[in-house]
């Protein structure tokens, strides 16, 4: 039954759980607000922790790392130091794609519907 591994010879695969969420269309609404904010906060070049994005979208710091560890888990933020929070390449990608299309929708509104820049944020 030779070097195999497993249970009576047969050969043990492992299956991973370890989905990870990269493209920002499949992202909770949620997830794509901290990114958001962590692209913007850090866009020149500040350092960005959770507790300051935490303050940025009005949740606590422990949300706010609980969240991040789900990022970091999917590959989409890293943590250096663990306390700076880096967008990786997937996460930048993620982020510039929700940040284009914050940016069109309030184009929309603003242009074809007529709304004023700040009714087309809310």
């Amino acid at each position: 039954m030779g070097g195999r591994g497993g249970v009576g010879g047969r050969a043990s695969v492992a299956y991973s759980h370890d989905v990870r969420r990269t493209d920002s269309t499949t992202l909770s609404s949620a997830a794509q607000e901290y990114l958001l904010a962590l692209r913007v906060m850090a866009g020149d070049g500040s350092r960005v922790t959770a507790a300051q994005v935490g303050r940025h979208l009005g949740v606590s710091t422990q949300a706010a790392s609980e969240m991040f560890r789900r990022l970091a888990a999917d590959g989409l933020v890293s943590q250096p130091d663990r306390r700076e929070l880096v967008l990786t390449p997937a996460g930048r990608a993620a982020a510039d794609g929700i940040f284009r299309r914050h940016a069109l929708c309030e184009w929309l509104l603003s242009a074809v519907v007529g709304l004023g820049w700040a009714e087309s944020d809310e």
